[in-house]
């Protein structure tokens, strides 16, 4: 499967995937109406009355990154910095040479690690204000992964995360573990649902 930057600087370029079907990045298509939500100028103000968050400067958490194509669109895009999450030495790798091939090392970390086992968050990486959590399907990992990078201090608060499950999840099952977080909005594209969430703090 072939992922392709849909747009900001990097438009058109290829991302390195790895063969198989243990890695299932978001489709270009997805990843695409997404972002053009994102950067809807009334969409979250509607939602949010008086919110600050913009993607242009955000900081972006890629959690179950793969190939790094969420959180490459988001630099592409006007992010200033992204934190990747890949728990597979092999998938990781590939998504250290996509980073290496876009030249944006810089403004990057790649983590080999687990987004459900984090760990705490270093002094010198700032902590989310934008959050991409699209995990294997049926293993009830985005909650898992939400409340763990909450509790090691990887999102700011008021952060807005985008949770990718499939459509068969109800909403709660994503958040009543968690304080301080609501459901701002959702959208369906085929068996694949998002869901937008802001943490609260």
């Amino acid at each position: 499967m072939s992922v392709r930057i849909t747009g900001g600087e990097f438009r058109g370029r290829v991302l390195q995937a790895p063969t198989g079907t243990h890695v299932r990045p978001t489709g270009d298509r997805n990843r695409q109406a997404i972002f053009n939500m994102l950067n809807a100028p009334r969409w979250l103000d509607d939602l949010m009355p008086g919110t600050d968050f913009d993607l242009d400067g955000a900081v972006v958490l890629d959690g179950f990154a793969g190939t790094g194509a969420l959180g490459v669109e988001a630099l592409s895009r006007g992010a200033a910095y992204a934190v990747f999450f890949e728990k597979d030495r092999a998938v990781a790798g590939l998504c250290r040479n996509n980073l290496e091939s876009l030249k944006i090392t810089d403004r990057t970390s790649l983590y080999v690690r687990d987004s459900t086992k984090p760990g705490t968050r270093p002094a010198d990486v700032p902590p989310a204000t934008l959050v991409f959590l699209d995990p294997p399907y049926r293993q009830g990992l985005v909650p898992r992964a939400l409340g763990s990078l909450a509790a090691g201090g990887w999102m700011a608060p008021g952060a807005i995360a985008v949770l990718e499950t499939e459509n068969t999840v109800p909403a709660d099952e994503l958040v009543q573990s968690l304080s301080g977080v609501r459901i701002l909005d959702e959208r369906a594209y085929g068996l694949t649902l998002f869901r937008f969430v802001q943490y609260c703090g």
